[in-house]
């Protein structure tokens, strides 16, 4: 099974501050993820998410959308990386898990099982998605399979690299 690995939010101005609502370190932790997982491949966006938010229906039709779709198989495995602010309490958590596994349509099984794997070495949680989560959506209308993932922006490369590891063994 090859992995893709998607960043439907790179953050393409020179700050993030400039691009509200980009992914600040998702191209990064992409790029991490596959010098662990190989064969891997990374999609990342070329889109502002302004313009288009690649994680809804009305997007399907930007290119690093099409490039997903032509990728898109029963054998490949389609993880879809995302960031969230350190010290944000994005989550209503209290404080801030390393990583967030949400759960989007029928992917609960596969999620739940990434979920066990890393909980015995990283601080994770998972969550109920919503099926407005567009790329999962289609990952599943493929027959495909796929995991939404959130990383704390805080992370180092080489804690996200063995994430990676564990996720390539799954």
């Amino acid at each position: 099974m090859k992995v893709i690995i998607y960043a439907p939010h790179v953050c393409l101005l020179s700050s993030p501050l400039l691009e509200p609502g980009c992914d600040y370190k998702s191209k990064t932790y992409a790029r991490a993820i596959s010098k662990v997982i190989p064969n891997s491949v990374v999609i990342q966006s070329r889109t502002l998410r302004a313009e288009c938010d690649n994680n809804r229906i009305k997007c399907r039709n930007t290119p690093s959308r099409k490039r997903l779709r032509d990728v898109i198989n029963k054998n490949n495995f389609i993880l879809e990386v995302h960031t969230f602010k350190a010290g944000g309490n994005v989550w209503n958590y209290g404080s801030d898990p390393e990583i967030v596994l949400l759960t989007v349509g029928k992917n609960e099984y596969i999620t739940r099982y990434i979920y066990d794997a890393l909980k015995k070495d990283f601080d994770v949680k998972m969550l109920k998605g919503s099926t407005r989560n567009d790329i999962q959506m289609e990952v599943q209308e493929k027959n495909s399979q796929g995991v939404l993932i959130e990383f704390r922006q805080d992370l180092s490369d080489d804690r996200v690299e063995n994430i990676g590891k564990i996720i390539n063994f799954i």
